[in-house]
């Protein structure tokens, strides 16, 4: 028998995928057979570097055969806010960047912690 060559199949609508914790978007472009250009395109990314665990991304492409091996998900640490705590002294302690304990704990103001108030410190 002659070998055939079968076109490779072309996506015809968008697909939802949940960006997972440590993923890039150049993994998923690679995931989904298409490039980084087109992902920023499709989801009118402004930065193709400030992607989330848990954002939802529009993607056309062919999904690779092998799926990805998941990473561990961290443990969350919980900070309890005392008397005297700043977001920037936080951060410090536990080797995390303010604006990710921020934007993780939807702060507006970095500068109005409650006491007792518990922040979820990201991994």
């Amino acid at each position: 028998p002659v070998p055939t060559n079968t076109p490779a199949p072309i996506p015809t609508s968008a697909t939802s995928y949940i960006v997972q914790a440590g993923e890039t978007l150049s993994e998923i472009a690679a995931r989904f057979s298409t490039t980084v250009a087109a992902l920023v395109e499709l989801n009118e990314l402004e930065n193709p570097r400030l992607i989330y665990a848990g954002q939802v991304l529009e993607v056309l492409g062919i999904v690779a055969t092998v799926p990805p091996t998941p990473s561990p998900t961290p443990t969350p640490i919980l900070h309890t806010v005392r008397r005297g705590d700043t977001l920037y002294a936080i951060a410090l302690s536990y080797g995390a960047d303010v604006y990710s304990i921020a934007q993780r704990n939807n702060l507006v103001n970095v500068h109005a912690l409650t006491i007792g108030q518990v922040l979820v410190i990201p991994g």
